[in-house]
């Protein structure tokens, strides 16, 4: 080839690549116009620009981006995401109820952190290092006590009861008046708890610092008292147990109806998200058919170890077209998507 064909080819060369850079930037320019007014028209179709006041921000998004050679992606935002917590086996409101109440009874006296008692903290070592060394009857009475002592079980049962009451609130199963009737039967309960509480550490007290032997007569009492509070704790522990299964089950039956109600919600939600792509699909059509639509719905798929993943759903614009053409339904359109989650 001569040195004057070569120029020829190399100007025909660079004018093709203008033409192919200006055709791409009106096409960018298109898809950019086309996919801010598609993103709309699915926010609105979807009834995701409802406030619920003047000031209020709306309940949820669709922003879309292009990806070159991939495809259109679209981020939608939507209330099932939020809503999704209110039947999570512990939802952020039941926690910080719980936590709020801790603060409480923390700072009842006033104080954040309480002022140790050190003469209590000596005579409560002093107590246990004689504990140890009894001997005997002694011994065997501080360990039929300990056998006794099924405090932390029913203060376990006690919680378990209160979360479960407000988890059954958060997913309005309870109004509030149940929820503090509940409240109060636990607090009631604690308070028994409590006493019993002091009469073993009274017992405890008793039998560890004695330093002479103790009488037939004081040991049969001992022996009285100690099983007048195993039969105490034991019902009492048998009353929280059962309230606390009991309450467990109703917030179990209520979070798979509330999850199996919000699936359905979902499908719903899905659903009109694709009669909106058929019925629209004209509205990309500067994306080329073979590049894909890529819908992500946020907080909406599997629940993973570290964090809840997104739903995603990818579309061929081919298969979107045909849609609006008529030769397949929103449905048979919804079949075709790749889903995922990630």
């Amino acid at each position: 080839m001569s040195f004057t064909s070569r120029c020829s080819a190399g100007v025909l060369a660079l004018a093709l690549s203008g033409v192919l850079q200006a055709q791409s930037a009106e096409q960018i320019t298109a898809l950019q116009d086309g996919v801010a007014l598609y993103a709309s028209v699915l926010q609105e179709g979807l009834g995701l620009n409802a406030r619920a006041g003047l000031f209020s921000p709306t309940s949820g998004s669709v922003r879309g981006l292009y990806l070159a050679q991939q495809g259109v992606v679209l981020e939608v935002m939507s209330p099932l995401a939020s809503e999704r917590n209110s039947f999570t086996q512990f939802s952020l409101g039941a926690a910080l109820e719980r936590l709020s109440a801790q603060f409480a009874a923390q700072m009842s006296d006033g104080t954040a952190v309480p002022r140790p008692d050190f003469s209590t903290l000596r005579e409560t070592m002093a107590m246990s290092m004689r504990a140890e060394l009894a001997q005997g009857v002694a011994r065997d009475l501080l360990d039929e006590l300990a056998r006794v002592d099924v405090s932390a079980e029913i203060a376990s049962a006690l919680q378990s009861a209160a979360d479960a009451a407000r988890s059954l609130h958060a997913l309005t199963s309870f109004d509030d008046a149940a929820l503090n009737q509940v409240l109060e039967q636990t607090s009631a309960l604690r308070a028994q708890l409590s006493g019993h509480i002091s009469a073993l550490q009274a017992l405890r007290a008793e039998i560890g610092g004695q330093t002479q032997a103790l009488s037939e007569e004081r040991v049969a009492e001992l022996r009285d008292s100690l099983q007048t509070l195993n039969a105490a704790l034991q019902s009492l522990q048998a009353a929280a147990q059962e309230r606390a299964a009991d309450l467990r089950a109703q917030a179990d039956l209520a979070r798979a109806q509330r999850q199996a109600q919000w699936q359905q919600e979902l499908a719903s939600f899905e659903a009109a998200l694709m009669k909106l792509v058929c019925d629209y699909a004209g509205g990309l059509r500067a994306l080329p058919p073979q590049e894909h639509v890529t819908l992500v719905l946020k907080g909406l798929g599997e629940d993973a170890a570290q964090r809840r993943e997104d739903r995603i759903l990818v579309l061929r614009q081919a298969d979107a077209l045909r849609c609006l053409q008529g030769d397949i339904t929103a449905q048979q359109l919804q079949q075709t998507a790749q889903v995922y989650s990630f």
